[in-house]
C-alpha cells in the first residue's frame, strides 16, 4: 500500500505554501500582542543604524511584543549548533539526528532568550506595579519567554513542512521597511544611494548563480558525460551567513561591555572600548566588517569541509583532474575556497561598510544609509527562496510509475 499510483502527481509545493502562510500568520498575530503589564508609550530604542540591522534580522519591529525578542535567540543557537555539528568528524556527524540537533538549538534558544529578557526587562517602565516592580518585571519575563517558544515552535515546523525556515520572516520584515522608507520619500534625494543599491542588487544576484566549476575524473569507464563531472561552488558559498553571524556576534559583545561598563564605572579602559564599540562609531565599524570576512572564510572552511570533500573523492576512486588523490586534493580545495570565501567576504563586508561610512559622515539618513545592506540580505533571501520553491514545482512536475 506504500507504492504510488501510475500517473499520480503530488502537491507538494502548494501543501508546503500552504504551511508557510499558517506560519507567517502566526508570526504576525504574535507580533501584534502586547506586552501586558509594560508603559507601551514609552520608547524601548532609537532607531539608530545598528538598531535598525539587529531589528531586520531579529525579524521583528515591534519592541513592545510577544515576541519582541524576535529571531535573535534561535539565530543564534542555530548557528552555535551547527557550527559545533560541521565542525566535527564525517564519522560523528553521521551518528547525529535531527532530533538532537532540535534539542540542543532549543535548549540554547532558551538560554539565549533567558540572557536577552534580562537585558531587555532592566530599563523599561512597569504599568502592572500592583504587586511591585519584581513582580511586574518577572510576569513581563514570561511573556516574552513565552513569546520566544512560540516562536520557535513556528519557525521549526516551518523548518519541517513549509519553506525556508527562519527566511520568510527575515524577508517579510526587510521588505516592509524598504516599503515604508518609499512611501516616506526618504530616497528621493539620494540618488547615488539608489544608484548604488542597484549596482548590489546586480552583483549579488551574479554572486549566487555564477558557479566555479571543477573538473572530475569518474572512475566508470564507458561515461558518455564525462564532460558534465565536476565539482560545484559558487562565487558565494555560505551566502549571508557571515554578516547575520557577525552581527549576532557584535551585539553579544555589545552586550558583555556594556555590562562590565557598568560593574566597572572607574575603568576607563573599558568605558572608553563601550562607548567606541558601536557599528556608527569608525572603530567599531572596521571590526564589525572585519569579522564579517573573517567568518565567511572559516564557515567555508567548516561547513563545505575541503577534508571531507578529499576524502570522498578517495573513497569513490575519483579524482579532480590533473590534481593527485589525497593531501594534493585537500591543498588544492582549501587554496580555492580560500579565495572564493575571502572574495565574497570581502564584497559583502565592502557593502556593508559602505553603508555604515554613510550613516558614519552624516552624508544621509541613517534609514536610507542602511538601504544597500537590507537590499543585500534580501536579495540574498530572496534567491534562496526562489530556489527552494523551484525544486518543489519540479518535484511536483514529475509523475510516479509505480
Amino acid at each position: 500500500m506504500g507504492l504510488k499510483i501510475k500517473g499520480l502527481k503530488t502537491n507538494e509545493l502548494l501543501k508546503r505554501l500552504i504551511v508557510l502562510a499558517v506560519v507567517m500568520l502566526v508570526f504576525r498575530l504574535g507580533n501584534t500582542v502586547p506586552l501586558f503589564g509594560v508603559e507601551l508609550t514609552q520608547s524601548k530604542v532609537s532607531w539608530n543604524a545598528e538598531n535598525i540591522m539587529t531589528s531586520m534580522l531579529s525579524g521583528t519591529n515591534n519592541q513592545f511584543s510577544w515576541m519582541a525578542l524576535g529571531l535573535m535567540p534561535y539565530i543564534n543557537a542555530s548557528l552555535l549548533v551547527n557550527f559545533v555539528v560541521l565542525s566535527k568528524s564525517q564519522e560523528k556527524k553521521e551518528r547525529i539526528t535531527h532530533k538532537q540537533i532540535e534539542g540542543y538549538t532549543g535548549l540554547f534558544t532558551f538560554i539565549f532568550a533567558l540572557i536577552s529578557i534580562g537585558a531587555y526587562t532592566v530599563d523599561i517602565n512597569y504599568s502592572f506595579m500592583t504587586y511591585g516592580h519584581v513582580v511586574a518585571r518577572h510576569f513581563v519575563m514570561l511573556q516574552l519567554l513565552l513569546g520566544t517558544t512560540v516562536l520557535f515552535l513556528d519557525v521549526e515546523f516551518n523548518k519541517k513542512h513549509g519553506i525556508g525556515g527562519t527566511t520568510p520572516i527575515i524577508f517579510f520584515n526587510i521588505s516592509r521597511s524598504i516599503v515604508d522608507m518609499i512611501r516616506k520619500g526618504e530616497l528621493d534625494k539620494n540618488i547615488p544611494v539608489i544608484i548604488f543599491c542597484i549596482i548590489l542588487v546586480i552583483l549579488i544576484l551574479f554572486f549566487e548563480y555564477y558557479i566555479i566549476k571543477i573538473p572530475l575524473q569518474r572512475v566508470s569507464i564507458h561515461n558518455i558525460h564525462a564532460d558534465q563531472n565536476y565539482l560545484a561552488f559558487k562565487l558565494n558559498p555560505i551566502g549571508m551567513l557571515p554578516v547575520m553571524f557577525a552581527t549576532a556576534l557584535f551585539i553579544v559583545g555589545k552586550n558583555i561591555l556594556d555590562f562590565l561598563s557598568d560593574t566597572h564605572p572607574n575603568a576607563p579602559y573599558i568605558n572608553q572600548l563601550a562607548h567606541n564599540f558601536v557599528m556608527t562609531k569608525k572603530e567599531g565599524a572596521i571590526i564589525f566588517v572585519a569579522t564579517i570576512v573573517i567568518l565567511a572564510i572559516g564557515f567555508s572552511y567548516v561547513i563545505l569541509s575541503p577534508t571531507d570533500v578529499s576524502k570522498n573523492l578517495m573513497k569513490s576512486g575519483d579524482s579532480i583532474i590533473g590534481i593527485p588523490s589525497g593531501k594534493p586534493t585537500r591543498r588544492y580545495l582549501r587554496r580555492i575556497l580560500f579565495l572564493l570565501s575571502l572574495n565574497s567576504g570581502f564584497v559583502e563586508g565592502t557593502c556593508v561598510g559602505i553603508s555604515l561610512w554613510l550613516v558614519i559622515s552624516n552624508r544621509v539618513p541613517e534609514t536610507a544609509a542602511m538601504m544597500p545592506m537590507n537590499l543585500m540580505l534580501i536579495t540574498s533571501f530572496l534567491v534562496s527562496i526562489f530556489q527552494e520553491i523551484r525544486s518543489y514545482r519540479l518535484y511536483d512536475s514529475y509523475s510516479f510509475f509505480l
